[in-house]
């Protein structure tokens, strides 16, 4: 139908744009948050939601869901366009993937889980005047064994302080499936600034491996005296703490 052409070439447009780049214009007033990462069982259902910071995601947001796995281009897996915001799935897609609007979230839910189903899921929203890009769930999706990582946390060394730089280190080691995720603590109240992440490896071992690295100033270290990173991986978490007092 005419109608569904003009749904088919607006998904080329969009994967088009995506192509280009990467990114999309900039709104300040809105943010799109996703959970970082999220993990299933083959089989499984699971949902992916992001939200809007400047308020409920509503139909004139026309959510869509693209998925990327690792070298691959990204796709377009669920869209929606038009006049009462119908859904829009496109032939590639499975019928087991779903969009829909709940709680002033958009929600992308995939039933009967599959192997092919991992990847990165990046939600984006029109605001009416930018299109928003969210940072993208990774979804793995479980296909062999559990194992929790082994987490250290390392102080900044004598010679970065004399610098005026203090960097905090948690290392995260031989774990799986990927899909961790970390918070810091510094005397006990969460911290998001100044976090940044290696990104995740792959051992020879097959097992994965992370960093993860609090970047503050030689002041704001001796400032605060504890220092936690909580990683969170399969439904369980690690803490790991050190006292600054008690660093060499």
């Amino acid at each position: 139908t005419v109608f569904s052409a003009f749904l088919c070439t607006m998904s080329n447009i969009l994967i088009l744009l995506l192509l280009i780049s990467f990114s999309s214009c900039s709104d300040s007033q809105n943010v799109v948050t996703q959970d970082s990462a999220v993990s299933v069982l083959p089989g499984g259902s699971v949902g992916l939601s992001c939200s809007l910071t400047g308020g409920s995601v509503t139909g004139d947001n026309y959510p869509n869901w693209i998925h990327q796995t690792t070298g691959s281009i990204p796709k377009l897996v669920v869209g929606s366009w038009g006049t009462g915001n119908q859904n829009y799935r496109p032939s590639w897609t499975p019928e087991r993937f779903t969009g829909a609007i709940t709680g002033g979230k958009a929600v992308l839910s995939i039933s009967r889980a599959q192997a092919e189903d991992d990847g990165v899921y990046y939600c984006v929203l029109w605001t009416g005047s930018a299109l928003i890009f969210g940072g993208g769930t990774q979804l793995t999706v479980i296909t062999g064994d559990v194992k929790a990582p082994s987490v250290s946390i390392f102080a900044p060394s004598e010679e970065e302080i004399a610098t005026k730089k203090a960097t905090v280190v948690c290392s995260l080691s031989d774990f799986t499936p990927r899909g961790a995720t970390v918070k810091w603590l510094v005397d006990g109240k969460e911290q998001t600034d100044s976090v940044q992440s290696s990104g995740l490896s792959k051992q020879s071992d097959n097992l994965y491996m992370e960093s993860s690295y609090l970047s503050l100033t030689a002041d704001q270290w001796l400032r605060h005296e504890t220092y936690s990173c909580k990683v969170s991986h399969q439904g369980k978490e690690i803490i790991q703490t050190l006292k600054r007092s008690e660093c060499v």
